[in-house]
């Protein structure tokens, strides 16, 4: 899936990228899902501390991509990444995913998976908001705007 309109969110939760979902039914049991694909975004951030952070969901849970228990969890668990600083408002960045998820489901079960992302807010104690398809600065001579996509496929277990 291709999405090319924009969306935007301030909400340092993670909250569904409109139009980020793609749905997959198992032809075998346990296959292995493959997803992939990239956001091109951007942020607000006063050019301060501030970003985003990305993840995927298999149907409303958070797929774990890692821990990190040096200092007693990660605090945005399932996080694949994102930017901590947006210096250049007037272009988007990549934000490329890609994740092999392994479902203990049966043959012909139907499988959701969306793309989050959250606001990141250190040290401003004001919001930035996250931008998915636009930059941070539209309706600039120098702005940018991009697509974002989703790719699944069902590997044999």
């Amino acid at each position: 899936y291709t999405k090319v309109d924009a969306f935007d969110t301030d909400s340092d939760t993670f909250v569904d990228v409109t139009d980020m979902e793609i749905s997959i039914t198992t032809t075998q049991v346990n296959s292995r899902i493959v997803i992939f694909g990239h956001l091109a975004l951007s942020a607000t951030s006063n050019y301060s501390w501030g970003g985003w952070h990305v993840r995927l969901t298999r149907d409303g849970t958070a797929l774990k991509v890692g821990t990190d228990t040096a200092d007693g969890g990660n605090d945005e668990q399932g996080a694949i990444g994102g930017l901590t600083r947006s210096d250049p408002l007037h272009a988007t960045h990549p934000a490329p995913f890609q994740e092999v998820d392994v479902p203990t489901v049966a043959s012909g079960t139907t499988l959701v998976y969306k793309v989050q992302v959250a606001a990141t807010h250190m040290f401003t104690g004001g919001l930035c908001r996250v931008y998915v398809n636009r930059s941070a600065t539209p309706n600039s001579s120098v702005s940018g705007v991009g697509v974002s996509t989703i790719t699944i496929m069902e590997v044999a277990a």
